[in-house]
């Protein structure tokens, strides 16, 4: 279930903070890489955006890709740093790792390693 412009009650719910909401969601396998309509982004993007450790955290133990551009090319791990999560940040740095062992990071992405650093 996605809203006109894509958005779905994980979006909702990783946006605004609401931890319990997004545990019930993850537990009901809904899509974690759904895709937004309107800016290409995923509940992780949004997550990471706003700074919200928890659902982050929860997203990525439950398999949330962690390398997904939306459409200006920005990965959650470049919004967080751009709003100035750097224990978000560091926290998703250490995951595109885990997950793409010897990947590089993009310069977008490095920017932000080096704001967790």
């Amino acid at each position: 279930m996605q809203t006109k412009r894509g958005r779905s009650p994980l979006h909702h719910a990783s946006a605004n903070g609401h931890a319990a909401v997004v545990e019930l969601l993850i537990a009901a396998k809904a899509n974690l890489d759904c895709i937004e309509f309107c800016n290409r982004g995923v509940a992780l993007h949004d997550a990471a955006a706003k700074g919200h450790m928890t659902i982050v955290s929860m997203l990525v133990e439950a398999n949330a890709r962690v390398d997904v551009c939306n459409e200006a090319g920005v990965t959650p791990l470049a919004a967080a740093s751009a709003a100035g999560h750097v224990h978000v940040a560091a926290f998703l740095r250490k995951h595109v790792l885990l997950q793409q062992p010897g990947r590089a990071l993009d310069p977008v992405d490095l920017a932000g390693a080096q704001a967790s650093a």
